[in-house]
């Protein structure tokens, strides 16, 4: 009987080891893998290209862009994502506003809404960089 209750005890014991290894084991693996979202590089950059033939045409593409970078607001919590886009510039991902635009709306304290063909919209300042953006509404 005794000898019974011990292989019973060392079994249960056995089994919990056993057990508590295999969760350890799990945990550092979970550990070790590379997350795929906070393994990738994004840019917040943003491009503005202008091929011409022109050579004065391509100076005033270069001075635009500087324009729309030194008026640009910096870490204004009233800009949604702190580092706007300006309105005629391409996204990131190559969509191009001025392709898609179907209309504007100006309000009140001076800025507008700018509509697209998919639905989306801009709002954007008087300098035109984007305050805000969604769909619908």
């Amino acid at each position: 009987m005794k000898s019974k209750n011990i292989i019973l005890i060392l079994t249960i014991i056995v089994i919990i080891l056993a057990a508590a290894i295999a969760v350890e084991a799990i945990i550092l693996n979970n550990k070790n893998t590379v997350n795929p979202i906070n393994n990738t590089t994004t840019s917040n950059t943003t491009t503005v290209v202008s091929i011409s033939n022109d050579s004065q045409q391509s100076s005033d593409s270069s001075s635009s862009e500087n324009s729309i970078d030194s008026n640009r607001p910096k870490n204004d919590p009233n800009y949604k994502g702190y580092n706007p886009y300006h309105e005629s510039e391409v996204t990131s991902d190559g969509w191009n506003p001025k392709e898609h635009e179907v209309g504007r709306d100006k309000l009140n304290d001076g800025s507008q809404r700018i509509r697209y063909d998919d639905g989306y919209f801009r709002i954007v300042d008087k300098n035109g960089y984007v305050i805000t953006y969604g769909y619908g509404g």
